[in-house]
Order: C-alpha cells, then sequence, then structure tokens
C-alpha cells in the first residue's frame, strides 16, 4: 500500500531509545544544581560531584550484585568491549595463555569484530569463530573442552541486537568452569539484552560483561564494563579514573543517568518484558498471515522479544528502509552500526546466507511505548 504517515512511527528502539521520563526529570534536576564539579577535585563541588558518582557504583554494585571495584563506567558498550578484548588480552597473564587463540560468536556486533581484529593485525592472536546452529545459537555440542582449552579468551553476545538470538552463555561459562587447565576469559556482549533480560556476572557465569545505555532509556554516551576482580586488565587509557583502568573526568551526568535509568529498569523489568512479549506475539502473527514469501529470521523460542527480523523475497533492504523512512516508519537494516553499509550483513553471512541474502535483512525493534496501532499501521504499509 501506498500509506503516507505524516508524523514518524519509531520502530528502530534497539538501535536508541527514548530515556525514561522519571530518568529526564532527574536528569534536569541535575542541570539545574549547578553540580559541575570535577569529582577528581578536592573542594566542595568536586565533593559533591563525587558523592553522587560513589552512589551511583553503590546503586549499580546492588543492582548487578558485584562489587564496588568490578563496576567500571564508560561512554557506551564499545568502548567497553574494547577495554574489554584489548585490555584483557594484554593485561598481565600466564606464559601458558601467550600464544592462544581468541574464540568469538559469529554473529556478534561489529565492535568486537573491530576489537579482535586489532589484536590479529597488530599481535597475530588466532581468531577463530564458534559453531552455530542454522537459527544462530551456539552449538554447544560442537563445542568441546579441546576447542575451549585453545583458546586465551573467548567473545560472545547474550542477545543478538540484530535477529534477537538468545544465546546459552551460562552453560557456555559451566562449560569453562570444568577445563582443568587454566579457563579462558569470557567476554559478554548484554548491550541488547539489558532491555528485558536478567543480567549479572554470575547469571551469565562471565569473567567481563557490557552494557550500553541508549538501549534501555539512559543517555546516550554511557555504559560500563563490569569485570571480575580476579581478572587483569591492561589500561587503554592511563589515568586514576575508575580505578586506574579508565583515564578521563568521568562524565558525572551520564553516569547518574545511566544508574537512574537501570533503577527503572530493574524495577519494570517483569512488566516491560511482558508488554514486549505481546507486541512480538501480535507483529510475528500478523507479519506471518500476511507475507508468507518473506523468510522470518528471529527464531520462535529464546529470543529477545524487542527484536523482529525478516529478509525481504527481492527487495534491498536498504532500499527498503528508505521507502519505510518516506512513508513515516523509522526502522533498519541489521545493528544500528552497520545498517548504513552497502555490502550486506556479516551476522546474516556467517549464519549461512548468500551476499544477496543477506542484503536483504530488515530489523523492526519495539519499545515499551510502542501500540499495536502502530504496527498495525507499518504492516498495512507494507
Amino acid at each position: 500500500m501506498s500509506l503516507v504517515i505524516m508524523n514518524h512511527i519509531y520502530l528502530d528502539h534497539a538501535a536508541a531509545t527514548e530515556m525514561y521520563g522519571a530518568v529526564q526529570t532527574k536528569l534536569q534536576n541535575f542541570l539545574d544544581s549547578d553540580l559541575y564539579g570535577n569529582p577528581s577535585s578536592v573542594h566542595e563541588m568536586g565533593r559533591k560531584s563525587r558523592n553522587i558518582l560513589d552512589q551511583a557504583r553503590i546503586d549499580a554494585s546492588k543492582i548487578f550484585e558485584c562489587q564496588l571495584d568490578e563496576i567500571f563506567f564508560t561512554s557506551g558498550a564499545t568502548e567497553a568491549m574494547g577495554l574489554g578484548i584489548v585490555g584483557g588480552y594484554l593485561g598481565p597473564r600466564s606464559e601458558k595463555r601467550e600464544e592462544r587463540k581468541v574464540l568469538v560468536s559469529p554473529l556478534v556486533h561489529s565492535c568486537v569484530w573491530g576489537a579482535v581484529g586489532f589484536l590479529e593485525q597488530n599481535f597475530g592472536v588466532e581468531v577463530e569463530t564458534l559453531p552455530i546452529t542454522d537459527e544462530g545459537f551456539l552449538d554447544l555440542k560442537k563445542i568441546d573442552e579441546k576447542l575451549l582449552g585453545s583458546a586465551a579468551m573467548i567473545v560472545v553476545e547474550h542477545g543478538n541486537s540484530e535477529i534477537g538470538v538468545v544465546q546459552p552463555v551460562a552453560k557456555l561459562g559451566k562449560m569453562l568452569d570444568k577445563l582443568e587447565e587454566e579457563k579462558p576469559l569470557l567476554i559478554v556482549d548484554c548491550a541488547a539484552s539489558v532491555v528485558c533480560e536478567k543480567i549479572s556476572l554470575e547469571y551469565q557465569k562471565c569473567d567481563m560483561l557490557v552494557i550500553s545505555g541508549e538501549k534501555f532509556g539512559a543517555p546516550a554516551g554511557s555504559g560500563l564494563l563490569l569485570k571480575r576482580k580476579d581478572v587483569k586488565l591492561q589500561p587503554l587509557v592511563n589515568g586514576s579514573q575508575e580505578f586506574g583502568f579508565r583515564g578521563g573526568t568521568e562524565n558525572v551526568f551520564g553516569i547518574y543517568g545511566l544508574v537512574e535509568a537501570l533503577k527503572q529498569k530493574e524495577s519494570r523489568r517483569g512488566a516491560e518484558r511482558e508488554s514486549l512479549k505481546a507486541l512480538h506475539a501480535y507483529f510475528r502473527s500478523e507479519f506471518v498471515k500476511r507475507f508468507p514469501d518473506y523468510e522470518v529470521t528471529t527464531p520462535e523460542k529464546d529470543f529477545l522479544p524487542h527484536i523482529f527480523h525478516f529478509r525481504l523475497p527481492e527487495e534491498k533492504a536498504e532500499v527498503f528502509v528508505q521507502r519505510a523512512d518516506l512513508a513515516g516508519f523509522c526502522i533498519s537494516a541489521g545493528s544500528a552500526c552497520s545498517s548504513g553499509a552497502i555490502t550486506g550483513s556479516r551476522a546474516l553471512q556467517n549464519l549461512g546466507l548468500s551476499e544477496d541474502e543477506s542484503r536483504r535483512g530488515v530489523r523492526v525493534s519495539f519499545g515499551v511505548e510502542t501500540t499495536t496501532e502502530e504496527l498495525e499501521q507499518f504492516l498495512d504499509w507494507i
């Protein structure tokens, strides 16, 4: 249909979503309070900023059930992942680990490929992908102790930001615990799954994990890395901040907003998850009924309920997304950091699709503000 919507309907919440209203109010109060002191300064204004930063860390430690010095605030998941991967590999480690490889889920975000590619190019690290099923799940039946034991590090996504697969990372972590030799570091990208899943180092059975604020109602430019105390990390930017692991004046405004959003998220997680599940079920049911020639990539179980991915029969995704935008709908082709690429989706190609097929993938993602009426309008437009 040629339906044109005057006001845009936003269906790209997996890229970035609106801040919680309560968070916006608190951030406005923060700005009105003139709390601009450097938290490293010893005067009163600096101490006030330091108190806000310290309280944010205390609140985050309660949410993630971890120690204060296991939390490192960053500018987002990309920086956190870079620090975890590169800093984790270059950190003090045994000679036994010196010559090992890095194992990566084939569906990880582009920031992971960038970090492991840096290690590969500059330090001769061998990068190998883990086996996955046809739907994109880590194939734990094909992952044995020999493969795991050959690695210095393993990097996987908990929830895939493109097709919505939720990986069995806790089961993978338990497999690592059974290794008799020194086990590799397990780093988990939780940027997409923090929207509606429980997140902690213990719950995901990992050594490090990352999140990004703009995905779940916090300010863009805020994020964090969680790291177990016994994991040795090489700082990439020298400085005394963040326990010496991330130099530079702290973004107190962003950190305050990040943790306030986390508190909102935790208090609403169950209700929001049910709301997103209902939206997903409605959209999937209607989509399959109306468009039998379109391939649905998001699996029917173990998926993130705010993400729905499908493949067009013929049209290139970038053209479809542009047409949708002109008609008033905000959607994307792939993850936010790769949706503007002219090449096919790397994740879809690693899923076994051809270059041509990988250029026909479209992602629709919901927020708690999304309505069935909005989804109905988008379905009518298709």
